[in-house]
């Protein structure tokens, strides 16, 4: 499922920029788990905010290298996983007046 797959590189982007942000060397060729261990590591990432991280990486991986992995539930999921990990990243790097929006309820695309 190609939401899976996007919102894994959304993950790995911001990843890279805690890194930068942070001011952690990023080794050339560095992967997303290893990105992972770095910042869990050095304590920018807490246990609960590391695997929420690991949740979207561990998809994201499945859905692109197998062709027919993934199910509209666990988009579901990891969307709401994604979200938690934006309203935390805003929360701690970005602007101060930030206000957390209320999530969109998704609504039923089948009857």
């Amino acid at each position: 499922m190609a939401a899976l797959g996007k919102f894994r590189l959304f993950a790995e982007t911001m990843t890279k920029y805690i890194l930068a942000f942070e001011e952690v060397d990023e080794p050339y060729g560095m992967s997303q788990v290893d990105r992972l261990r770095l910042l869990y590591q050095e304590q920018v990432l807490s246990r609960s905010i590391n695997e929420l991280f690991q949740m979207i990486r561990m998809s994201g991986n499945k859905a692109t290298h197998e062709a027919l992995y993934g199910t509209v539930e666990e988009a579901k999921i990891i969307h709401r996983t994604a979200y938690q990990l934006a309203t935390w990243y805003m929360e701690v790097y970005g602007d101060w007046n930030f206000e957390v929006p209320p999530p969109i309820k998704t609504q039923k695309i089948l009857n």
